[in-house]
């Protein structure tokens, strides 16, 4: 089997574990809004985003600098989540 590639069956299981992640979210969706709500949302799409990153986009067999390249997108993704979390939080 060549290295490159994944099975069918870690293919089927990831796809199990983003569906299921996915009616976790639509279930918090449906639920009273609150602090909470907000982090668990975006803790489950950075699960989805972390499965796919690592199993689809193979991310765990890539270079330095693909690597680099990803970190400083996450980095770049994070500051711009603390402004606007810190804009939000600061008119409330």
């Amino acid at each position: 089997m060549n290295p490159q590639l994944i099975s069918w069956r870690q293919s089927l299981a990831v796809w199990v574990a983003l569906m299921l992640l996915l009616v976790l979210s639509v279930a918090l969706s449906q639920a009273r809004p609150g602090g909470w709500s907000l982090f668990a949302n975006i803790a489950i799409a950075a699960l989805q985003v972390g499965l796919i990153g690592m199993f689809f986009m193979k991310l765990r067999r890539s270079g330095a600098l693909i690597l680099l390249t990803c970190a400083a997108a996450l980095l770049f993704l994070a500051v711009m989540f603390s402004l606007t979390f810190n804009d939000l939080f600061s008119r409330v």
